[in-house]
């Protein structure tokens, strides 16, 4: 069933610095080939399903633009935020190797609001052994709705002194609605939070594409290895060769995107 949830445009920009719809059009989409980026997402057979998704990644990249040659380190929210993480870092790397720079490391987390203890302590440790490494961080997720679920693994990374900034390729309205809890939430690192905050669109549309669980390649489950919880997701390879077909359509979207911001 294909359905739309949209929220006030307005109420969104009153709160994020965003650059110019004008300018983001005039350069990006005008001049992007949208009947070849719709052959990259096999997926689904709507082409408004297939255009808004579009539309949406090249806003998120338009948004990070200035800043992608910055990042040293990407943190996928794991599991339904990996494709947006590995369409940011084509491009990432792409303008990181015009500085002679070397490529984004990149890494994934098992985020969300209904983690165990034992596996958020999993992803304490795993930042803890790392942060020393990770020098300026992007953490991408592909939607954000109260807030509740990046907040934890947000927090985590502040508390760390990670300087993390954070992508979305969705954001709803539930999240500026100030509908976290102040008695469970710290309000300074959930305005730390927004300050940081780049997202693609505010429309529910592409979540009909990046939540077809199959092609993240991935599932979440309590998970363990001989030395404990896991701070990452399963590998799950149910359809491998869709799984690899929608990762070469993404990076090849990013590709094209690239060459116009």
């Amino acid at each position: 069933m294909l359905f739309e949830r949209l929220i006030s445009s307005e109420s969104i920009s009153n709160r994020i610095s965003r650059k110019s719809d004008i300018n983001f059009h005039q350069k990006v989409m005008s001049n992007l080939d949208i009947e070849d980026a719709r052959k990259n997402l096999p997926i689904s057979s709507n082409n408004e399903i297939k255009d808004k998704t579009i539309e949406s990644l090249a806003r998120l990249s338009f948004e990070l633009k200035d800043k992608m040659p910055r990042y040293q380190t990407i943190i996928g929210d794991d599991a339904s935020g990996r494709l947006i993480a590995l369409y940011l870092r084509e491009q990432i790397n792409e303008k990181r190797t015009r500085l002679r720079k070397k490529p984004v490391q990149t890494y994934f987390l098992r985020g969300g609001k209904s983690l165990t203890f034992e596996e958020k302590d999993a992803v304490k440790n795993f930042i803890s052994q790392r942060k020393d490494q990770f020098g300026k961080t992007l953490l991408v997720t592909e939607l954000i709705s109260s807030g509740n679920g990046i907040y934890n693994l947000f927090r985590e990374l502040t508390d760390q002194k990670v300087d993390c900034d954070l992508a979305s390729l969705v954001v709803l309205d539930g999240f500026f609605a100030n509908s976290l809890d102040p008695e469970d939430y710290d309000e300074k690192v959930v305005s730390e939070l927004k300050k940081r905050l780049m997202y693609g669109t505010h429309c529910y549309l592409p979540m009909e594409v990046f939540y077809q669980k199959n092609y993240n390649g991935v599932r979440k489950r309590p998970i363990t290895n001989n030395n404990g919880f896991l701070a990452h997701a399963e590998k799950f390879h149910e359809d491998q060769k869709g799984i690899n077909r929608i990762r070469y359509g993404i990076r090849n979207i990013a590709r094209s995107v690239s060459k116009l911001i």
